[in-house]
């Protein structure tokens, strides 16, 4: 599946990360803040119900003690605001899997 719409995401604009994207590589970076939170929000159609996915992302990371509590990554089954505080609806962790 290939995304139809590829956007930042924070839920709050003074916990929003510094992001860019060149091509397929998207980027989040500290804002100068204690507090951090967004990144990127990935849109599909097509999605049906009943059918099995697999995700996959590739992560590079610098600077980060505790990588596994910094980043997550979410799937929420439903379209959110780019803006939209509330994620409680139905999501799924991908749990990360390091490769060395």
């Amino acid at each position: 599946m290939t995304p139809v719409a590829i956007i930042p995401w924070a839920p709050h604009p003074q916990a929003a990360p510094i992001t860019e994207r060149t091509d397929d590589v998207m980027c989040a970076a500290a804002n100068g803040t204690r507090t951090l939170s967004g990144g990127w929000q990935l849109e599909y159609e097509g999605v049906e119900p009943g059918a099995y996915y697999r995700f996959a992302v590739d992560v590079a990371y610098r600077d980060l003690d505790a990588w596994r509590d910094a980043l997550q990554c979410k799937i929420l089954w439903y379209a959110i605001a780019p803006e939209e505080k509330d994620t409680r609806g139905p999501w799924d962790y991908l749990c990360p899997v390091a490769r060395l």
